[in-house]
């Protein structure tokens, strides 16, 4: 099976490819079968028993008997697909998150057919344009202007629900596969705003593969379950925040720096301090372990607190009682790193209202700020850990900066999705061009968006580690604005002696034309 697997349990980027995905080639059948059925294979194993005690059977032997009018509407090598793949048993799912493989009704019952039928001639043919790039051959009997999108996964309702749940959907003409969360993207999927990618079938399947291999998604008591406070989140975040401390420290020694004499080991939190604090097992973990950086300023503008100080921000962050262990603990959003220059402008007590600038919805609802930080201001801006009181939590390293202002009036700030949020109002640019205004946001900076990513994971924070390893890149390249000081991470645009420094680098670039891509970070 690891000859099927693109880049395996142990794989490393720094060994290139393991076993590259077909792009612009048709379906790989027998691949992407083998891929799902392993899948099965590995549930099969984490409960407690193999595929010859299980016994699937695969779809087409399920369902071949009805399969007199779908099967002329699907392409050959996806009928292979379904040929080779099994099923899940009645009652059980394939895998987190995703129900399986539709019934033979199901599969075009996805409302992505529906809606490109209904696309004008421009449209259509706009959406088309590219079709003749991919090398696939479409029998002539397959009607491809209503049978194009065929559903391959479909979703559990229960994680997608703002609308009703898809799946991932597969494109019969390009043999490409995407996330369709819910009905409710599919405007924009079809009009061509998406912002989720089309990729291989395999990829889809490996990804999954991906989560098993670092124990994010484990399987209990028959049921799949998405682990929040994963070991491989804890990893990540100290080996990023490692190589980014060490990086600004050995860019400050060659700069003949002078402040990084004390070679005293230290931490971010004591953890002699940290034994009588309520902590969740991730925040203990990453404070206690991640080591204090030997300057102040981790990015512009960003304070690193001393041990003491960080204790009273947990302290103000947890609400707890006598019976909570340190999974279950309420911990509102935690501020690790405070932007000291915050009278730019009044903060309202109203977290919601003040973090979005509209009518909060019930999920944003769930991540009220501890209200006892900067009461004058109502809450101080900053780098939070994300809560941990939310059912939502899919990433233990999950974070949010806060800045004192808005970026969005200039139209260039992106989030990984490559969107922001769109506003109401609409502009002429300098070309003449009109286009929406993107709406000012205090909030949205570094963060990947409302697609879900290309393992199916529903919208969610920004991960730490993702963060760091932006950070680093931002100091070593100069992107963005940054650049790192004899003292610390600053930035300086223009030329000399034009310099910007502290949060006022991010607010000059990151709705900038030059440098808004710095401020991406990756999926």
């Amino acid at each position: 099976m690891a000859d099927q697997r693109i880049t395996g349990p142990n794989w490393s980027s720094e060994g290139g490819t393991l076993n590259p995905a077909a792009f612009g080639e048709p379906l790989d059948a027998a691949r992407c079968a083998a891929l799902h059925n392993h899948l099965m294979e590995r549930g099969f194993q984490l409960g407690g028993e193999n595929s010859a005690e299980a016994r699937p059977e695969t779809w087409w032997h399920v369902h071949g008997s009805s399969l007199s009018d779908v099967s002329s509407k699907l392409h050959p090598n996806v009928l292979e697909f379904l040929k080779l793949a099994w099923v899940s048993a009645p009652g059980e799912s394939f895998f987190w998150s995703t129900a399986g493989i539709p019934s033979p009704d199901d599969l075009f019952a996805n409302g992505v057919n529906e809606a490109y039928q209904g696309l004008t001639t421009l449209d259509h043919d706009m959406y088309s344009e590219d079709d003749d790039d991919f090398e696939i051959d479409v029998p002539a009997a397959l009607d491809v202007d209503c049978h194009r999108f065929v559903t391959l996964y479909a979703f559990q309702a229960s994680h997608h629900q703002r609308s009703p749940s898809i799946g991932v959907v597969f494109d019969q003409v390009r043999h490409m596969a995407i996330f369709v969360p819910n009905q409710g993207v599919i405007p924009l999927l079809i009009n061509g705003h998406n912002t989720q990618k089309f990729t291989c079938l395999e990829q889809v399947l490996d990804s999954w593969h991906l989560l098993v291999d670092r124990e994010k998604v484990t399987k209990q008591n028959g049921i799949w379950q998405l682990n929040g406070v994963a070991q491989c989140d804890l990893d990540d975040a100290l080996s990023a925040w490692d190589d980014l401390v060490e990086n600004v420290e050995q860019r400050i020694l060659n700069n003949d720096g002078s402040s990084l004499e004390d070679d005293t080991p230290r931490v971010l939190l004591n953890p002699d301090t940290a034994a009588s604090l309520s902590l969740s097992t991730f925040r203990r973990s990453f404070l206690t372990r991640a080591r204090r950086p030997k300057f102040q300023w981790i990015a512009p503008g960003m304070q690193v607190p001393s041990s003491d100080e960080l204790a009273r921000r947990i302290s103000a962050a947890t609400a707890t009682d006598e019976t909570s262990t340190s999974d279950s603990l309420q911990e509102h959003p935690l501020l690790l790193f405070a932007i000291p220059e915050s009278n730019r402008e009044p903060w309202p007590s109203n977290y919601c209202s003040s973090l979005t600038q509209r009518v909060p919805s019930n999920s944003e609802l769930l991540f009220p700020f501890a209200k006892n930080i900067d009461d004058e201001a109502g809450f101080a801006p900053g780098l939070y850990l994300s809560s941990t009181a939310s059912e939502h939590m899919v990433y233990a390293d999950s974070f949010r900066l806060i800045l004192p202002f808005t970026l969005g009036a200039n139209g260039f700030v992106r989030r990984t999705d490559f969107t922001w949020d769109i506003g109401v109002s609409e502009a002429t640019d300098q070309l003449g061009n009109l286009h929406h205004n993107t709406a000012p946001r205090y909030s949205e900076l570094y963060q990947s968006g409302n697609s879900i990513t290309d393992n199916g994971m529903p919208q969610h924070d920004g991960q730490l580690s993702k963060l760091f390893e932006t950070w680093k890149r931002q100091g070593e390249m100069g992107a963005g604005g940054w650049r790192v000081s004899e003292q610390d991470a600053v930035g300086v645009i223009g030329q000399t002696g034009d310099e910007i420094q502290g949060i006022a680098i991010i607010e000059q670039n990151a709705d900038s034309w030059e440098r808004w891509g710095n401020y991406i970070i990756g999926r």
